[in-house]
């Protein structure tokens, strides 16, 4: 009852709606048909996905869903469609947004317009290991690299790295988690956060 408007749910990174298990072949449900079956529903559930045939993919599901009437789907890069997504939160909803990118896609400054609407929940996936320690050289010597979009203005990232004066990948990723929630909470303003290290098949992601 605190929201009037209920829970909307956003997911920048929406997908096909499926996803397939490389090593069996398995079918599972992907976040959007998640969020389309969720045994409480969600009063809104807004998309978005920059490649073509996944939108029709996913469009076609949630057609097909119980959330048929409540989706939304935005074609192209989040970072650009985020006003358009934003302006479709509706007044008075909590939101729950999903951002899963699969490297350095999502910049801060979407984070900070997305979280400027109301109340919004963040569950962010944070590629420190994927993309961040793998390319880090490389982006050390960029000056407007996808780090440093992804990181926002002032973070300072490159003078903290240097004075960490270690090799160790464990403290270096430590490291540049705690810059981005020192981000999120200097930038868009949250106070609490709680993180789990997901672990593949060849160590964290």
């Amino acid at each position: 009852r605190k929201w009037p408007a209920g829970v909307c749910y956003v997911d920048l990174f929406a997908g096909p709606g499926i996803c397939q298990i490389r090593s069996t072949g398995d079918c599972i449900p992907g976040s959007p048909l998640i969020a389309a079956h969720a045994p409480k529903p969600f009063s809104r559930i807004l998309l978005c996905e920059i490649e073509p045939d996944l939108c029709d993919a996913s469009e076609q599901r949630l057609g097909d869903s119980p959330a048929s009437d409540r989706f939304q789907l935005f074609r192209g890069d989040c970072n650009i469609q985020i006003a358009s997504v934003v302006a479709a939160i509706p007044a008075g909803a909590l939101t729950l947004a999903f951002l899963d990118p699969t490297g350095l896609h999502l910049h801060f400054k979407t984070v900070q317009q997305l979280s400027s609407h109301g109340p919004v929940d963040l569950l962010v996936l944070f590629p420190d290991a994927v993309d961040i320690l793998r390319n880090e050289n490389r982006y050390f010597e960029l000056p407007e690299s996808n780090l440093d979009l992804v990181l926002g203005d002032n973070s300072q990232w490159r003078d903290r790295i240097a004075s960490l004066n270690t090799a160790d990948p464990v403290k270096r990723r430590r490291l540049f988690s705690e810059i981005y929630r020192d981000q999120l909470q200097a930038e868009a303003n949250y106070q609490f956060f709680g993180d789990l290290v997901i672990h593949g098949t060849k160590g964290p992601l």
